[in-house]
């Protein structure tokens, strides 16, 4: 089995905390405002607020919800009321690190892709795990990936030297 099996990826506790403080800020927000304003400017004032809550609730599942885990052979990402999506390293026809987003994503060749963001703990043995079961051919169509990849692999984040970085399979 490869040393990177069996890593779960996962979000840091400060980043974890700091999504759940923000939610509970929110909702005790909106709460203190529906209990002591009434009329229009309130209205507007709670559905932003109620906007706000559900947009960063669902920042917080994503945060604290998935996982994404090293399989042997691939990568698995499991989240909360969805199917669990497996994505074989053989199967990788696309690869993009994508500063802006601060993430790599794979596309397979179902289509399905996973996006491992920068923030994950494990990030050095996923650009292992990408480096030695990515067919080479994918990695090497373009210089940027295993540049990227080699360069997280030794435990240094993904450089912002240049704009999306995209290779595909022919």
């Amino acid at each position: 089995m490869p040393r990177t099996a069996g890593i779960v990826m996962q979000f840091g506790p400060v980043l974890r905390g700091m999504c759940v403080l923000l939610f509970v800020a929110v909702a005790a927000a909106l709460v203190m405002v529906s209990m002591r304003y009434r009329g229009a400017d309130a209205g507007a004032l709670k559905a932003f607020l109620a906007l706000a809550l559900v947009l960063i609730g669902a920042g917080t599942v994503e945060v604290l919800g998935v996982a994404h885990r090293l399989v042997p052979g691939g990568i698995e990402r499991v989240a909360p009321g969805r199917k669990r999506i497996l994505v074989r390293w053989p199967d990788v026809v696309a690869i993009d690190w994508i500063p802006r987003t601060r993430w790599f994503e794979l596309t397979s060749r179902q289509g399905v892709r996973v996006r491992v963001y920068q923030q994950l703990s494990g990030l050095a043995a996923f650009a292992q795990a990408v480096l030695d079961g990515v067919p080479a051919d994918v990695i090497d169509a373009r210089p940027g990936p295993r540049r990227q990849l080699e360069r997280t692999s030794r435990g240094l984040a993904p450089s912002d030297d240049g704009e999306r970085e995209e290779w595909r399979t022919p």
